[in-house]
């Protein structure tokens, strides 16, 4: 599996996944007065961008898998 695609991978996917945070948190303002919810938009890029990184590297992961174990079929035909 090559390391450095699956690393490279989730860092795009990790930037998508914060631009994404940084739109919802734009649009999604809290009307609360709470302190609580008030910080809350400030941590959705945040939380985009670890769960843009988790499934970037796992999908191309997945894929790398698949496709070592595909060529394996191939050769043991």
């Amino acid at each position: 599996m090559n390391m450095r695609q699956v690393c490279g991978s989730a860092v795009v996917s990790g930037l998508i996944g914060a631009a994404v945070g940084l739109g919802i948190a734009k649009i999604a303002a809290p009307e609360f007065v709470s302190r609580q919810y008030q910080e809350l938009p400030a941590r959705y890029p945040i939380y985009g961008a670890i769960a843009g990184a988790i499934v970037g590297g796992c999908q191309c992961a997945i894929l790398q898998i698949k496709k070592q174990r595909d060529q394996e079929d191939l050769e043991g035909r």
